[in-house]
């Protein structure tokens, strides 16, 4: 609900370069994209993943291929392999999620999503463990609720938030997908805000009442108009 947040919120009033500020040469989650947004005035939004040996890493998609040219689930890769890879053909290396911590230092508040993991479990305990001494503002979020239920559980300080969308980029049962468009999470746990798609709005708030809402991906002045006529 609208307990914890109020209007004066970072999450509410300071842009979020999504996946920190990237193009012309600079990929994504990389340690120059969010050192541009730290500049630029924004916030940044990252997505942190576990390696097969247990090291979490920034890193947005499941596979390697479009960014590294690795056709290869990056949760099956040790944190070695992860080092190796080059987003973009770049000389930026993937970052650690404790290498971001660092790099950030509190300079601009983030935005953290918790990628789902599949079978495994216990990324939530590793993300919540690096959080505990750190300085800056930070939220958490996933598309994953019952994710963002058990941070919720560790860290009943934390602000946490759902993002939604129509697309089953988890390729879970259409039943679970059901239950998450429908909202019903909310009858079993609280979460501060509500992350909605651009493309599924104004549609969509008919389920959010109670909730603040962030909108994503802003890329054009127009979507800019679109998102500030209908989220928070």
């Amino acid at each position: 609900m609208k307990g914890r947040l109020t209007k004066n919120s970072w999450l509410l009033t300071k842009p979020i370069a999504h996946r920190g500020l990237f193009g012309d040469g600079i990929p994504e989650n990389t340690a120059p994209a969010y050192e541009l947004a730290i500049k630029m005035g924004y916030a940044i939004e990252m997505d942190v993943h576990e390696s097969s040996d247990g090291v979490l890493f920034c890193y947005h998609d499941v596979n390697a291929s479009r960014l590294c040219g690795i056709d290869k689930d990056v949760r099956q890769m040790t944190f070695s392999e992860i080092q190796s890879l080059r987003p973009n053909g770049s000389d930026y290396p993937i970052l650690s999620f404790n290498e971001f911590l660092n790099l950030v230092d509190g300079r601009t508040p983030i935005l953290i999503e918790i990628k789902d993991q599949g079978k495994r479990k216990g990324i939530e305990e590793k993300v919540v463990s690096a959080l505990k001494n750190y300085k800056g503002e930070f939220a958490v979020q996933s598309f994953n609720p019952i994710i963002v239920k058990r941070v919720s559980r560790l860290a009943p300080n934390f602000i946490v938030g759902v993002l939604t969308t129509s697309v089953n980029s988890m390729n879970v049962p259409k039943i679970v997908m059901w239950f998450m468009r429908k909202y019903l999470f909310k009858f079993f746990m609280k979460i501060d805000f509500l992350n909605v798609n651009l493309n599924e709005i104004p549609s969509d708030l008919k389920h959010t009442k109670n909730y603040y809402v962030l909108c994503y991906t802003i890329k054009t002045p127009e979507e800019l108009i679109k998102a500030k006529k209908y989220a928070d």
